[in-house]
């Protein structure tokens, strides 16, 4: 009895502390599962298991009991914190065939050193297992992620076919930033003369494209008065994620937005980044056309390599080029030459970067037709997308609603508008996760440059720390708030904001 309750306490401890990991690797990837803090918290807790086990065998004789209740009162305060969460793992069937087979093999080595072991080696190995669980889950899920990924993506290919034998213009939005803002843009812009067919939402992935085309019905692509344009974004967590997408849609149009750092927790470096992103310009080829951002610096080289048409727009460098341009938390004003033409565009898009949004745009609607009075009236007809630079009013608050950015170029575009303005300058931050090892370095930039715009901060999230860096080399002697969560800080929002406050709220959800 007393060695099946020490089985059952040994795992039941390193399955409920596998929540928090397993949440990990759901939500970012798995390299996630190794970060500092939950390794550090499983070398305490084995370290103070296997003393106070070790103690009592020695001393009293009752060690196995006295791992077992340590086990089940661990296991009793972890499972509490973890169902306090907002946000949990959830147990969807591919999140099942790693779970399972981790769970069970713990279960498996707890079984086995019990039967095998005694006394103080019996301890020490179970302790080991706890010790080594996050090891164990990186191996497990490492070995069936290749697999899923392949079924996955034969699942998208089968489900995508439509698009792909169907005699469309087929589009793909590529970059580290701007890919939904961009498709939503170039959806409105070529709504007149075509029938726009987009992914939904900010879907970027090969099942996110897959689930877009099954959602319409038989005829949903057959044809009628106007052609038809199908337009898909291109995310990335490693290389070759954009080619696959690509051999979905089978492009001959695309824009690559720009790069930066981002999801570097696998690709590690931007130069990987760049070859990610340059997998459509590769794809489409010579006999095709992509547009590039001239102002950054990667994309800039990709369109002095790629073989095919190339354009290039920029407030800088480019075929067309942004010029007078003005932007408020009102709108945006600015010219745009293309030729030996240049039109005047109105939007009320917010910001430098979705000025160059609309631009990237606006090249790739006119190589398909779209005459330049459509696409006036087009561009000022513009709503931003939701929780990406969203003016909200309220209370005589005016609020900047920017919590799905999650890249530092944007950040700072925003953060160079918000300095343009009268009022009280708050601002609620997390930073940006994803970003490996230079997540102090990213989200510490990200701290200097809020400390020199902002009047009152709010910090929440694991970034907090290189935040707070930032914020004292930029010389802030503003108030700061901290919390622990989001959902803290929103409590005390009422408290903090007043009249006349712009409020910017950067919160880089995942």
């Amino acid at each position: 009895m007393i060695e099946f309750l020490f089985i059952i306490a040994s795992s039941l401890l390193v399955c409920s502390r596998s929540l928090y990991s397993l949440y990990r690797l759901q939500s970012y990837d798995y390299y996630a599962v190794f970060k500092a803090k939950p390794i550090l918290f499983n070398i305490l807790i084995s370290i103070l298991l296997g003393a106070v086990a070790l103690t009592m065998e020695y001393l009293l004789v009752v060690g196995y009991i006295g791992f077992s209740t340590l086990s089940i009162v661990f296991s009793a305060l972890i499972l509490g914190g973890y169902f306090s969460k907002r946000t949990r793992f959830k147990f969807t069937a591919r999140a099942l065939r790693v779970t399972l087979p981790y769970w069970l093999i713990i279960i498996a080595l707890n079984i086995t050193f019990s039967w095998v072991l005694n006394g103080i080696y019996r301890i020490i190995a179970l302790v080991s297992v706890v010790l080594l669980s996050e090891i164990i889950l990186f191996v497990v899920n490492g070995c069936i992620s290749p697999f899923e990924r392949k079924r996955n993506y034969n699942y998208a290919y089968r489900l995508t076919k439509r698009v792909r034998n169907k005699n469309l213009i087929k589009i793909v939005i590529t970059g580290s930033y701007g890919k939904t803002t961009c498709k939503n843009i170039l959806t409105a812009l070529l709504s007149e003369k075509y029938r726009v067919i987009a992914t939904e939402r900010n879907y970027n992935t090969p099942l996110g494209i897959a689930k877009t085309v099954s959602n319409l019905s038989p005829a949903g692509f057959s044809e009628g008065e106007k052609p038809i344009v199908f337009i898909a974004e291109a995310g990335a967590r490693r290389m070759g994620d954009v080619r696959k997408i690509c051999e979905l849609v089978t492009p001959t149009y695309g824009i690559v937005t720009g790069v930066c750092a981002m999801h570097l927790d696998t690709f590690r470096s931007v130069e990987r980044i760049k070859r990610a992103k340059q997998e459509l310009a590769d794809y489409i080829g010579e006999n095709g056309t992509v547009v590039f951002n001239g102002d950054n610096e990667h994309t800039l080289e990709m369109s002095k390599e790629f073989k095919g048409k190339s354009v290039v727009v920029g407030l800088k460098n480019g075929d067309i080029n942004i010029f007078n341009l003005k932007t408020t938390v009102l709108g945006s004003t600015f010219d745009l030459r293309y030729g030996d033409k240049v039109v005047a565009l109105k939007t009320s898009l917010l910001g430098r970067h979705n000025a160059l949004n609309v631009a990237l745009t606006v090249a790739l609607a006119l190589e398909l037709g779209i005459d330049i009075e459509s696409i006036v009236k087009a561009v000022g007809n513009l709503k931003a997308t939701e929780h990406r630079l969203q003016v909200i009013v309220s209370g005589g608050i005016t609020i900047l609603d920017d919590s799905y950015n999650g890249n530092l170029v944007g950040v700072k575009e925003a953060l160079n508008l918000i300095a343009s303005y009268g009022g009280r300058k708050v601002i609620y931050a997390q930073g940006i996760v994803e970003c490996g090892r230079q997540k102090g370095k990213i989200n510490q930039e990200i701290g200097r440059a809020i400390g020199k715009v902002a009047e009152v901060v709010m910090l929440s999230g694991e970034n907090t720390k290189h935040l707070l860096k930032g914020l004292k080399e930029a010389g802030f002697k503003g108030e700061i708030f901290k919390f622990s969560t989001i959902m803290h800080a929103k409590d005390s929002f009422k408290n903090i904001l007043k009249q006349g406050d712009i409020f910017y709220i950067q919160n880089d959800i995942p």
